[in-house]
């Protein structure tokens, strides 16, 4: 069942990956935005991510390595702010 660990953001799914690195991915269709959960806690949006990247992020063997190659450094990124972190 998909989770929406983001309600200030529109309903989005929430697809749990193996991943030494990464815990989860989320992706909005409309926006094209995607967001990584880490398995340190952190959480990340990447905006512009065109679907066909979300889609070989998901095939890919090793989420880590993709993530690596195509993700990161490539997309406009920010830190999420999560409303249950201490602040």
């Amino acid at each position: 069942m998909p989770l929406n660990r983001f309600p200030s953001l529109p309903s989005m799914d929430t697809v749990a990956v193996q991943s030494s690195a990464i815990r989860d991915v989320t992706y909005d269709r409309q926006r094209e935005m995607l967001v990584l959960s880490f398995r340190d806690s952190s959480v990340y949006q990447y905006a512009t991510v065109p679907l066909h990247v979300y889609e070989a992020f998901l095939r890919a063997n090793s989420k880590g390595a993709y993530f690596n190659l195509y993700i990161r450094n490539h997309f406009p990124q920010w830190p999420v702010t999560r409303p249950d972190a201490a602040t």
